[in-house]
C-alpha cells in the first residue's frame, strides 16, 4: 500500500482564535430569544463541518430537533453575574 504524501506547508490548517465578544450573532426563528453565532465553517477553514454557538435567553425553550443527519451537540450552562 502506498504511503500518503506529506501535506505541503500551504495545505496545513491555521488555528482559528476568536474572542467571544467578536462573534456576530443572528436571531433564529425556532424560539424567542434564540441567537446563533458561527465559530468555525467553510469561510474559516473547515470545508467539511461547522461549529456554531447558540445562546438562549433565560426561561427560553427550544423545540426538539427533527434533523435526520448526524450531528453532535454540546450544551453548557453559563450564568453571568450582571450586578
Amino acid at each position: 500500500m502506498a504511503e500518503s504524501p506529506e501535506p505541503s506547508q500551504s495545505s496545513k490548517p491555521s488555528p482559528v482564535v476568536q474572542r467571544a465578544e467578536d462573534i456576530e450573532y443572528e436571531p433564529v426563528d425556532a424560539a424567542d430569544g434564540l441567537e446563533k453565532g458561527v465559530l468555525v465553517d467553510e469561510d474559516r477553514g473547515a470545508p467539511n463541518f461547522a461549529i456554531r454557538r447558540f445562546t438562549l435567553e433565560p426561561g427560553g425553550r427550544v423545540p426538539k430537533s427533527s434533523m435526520f443527519w448526524k450531528e453532535s451537540t454540546w450544551s453548557a450552562s453559563i450564568t453571568r453575574n450582571t450586578s
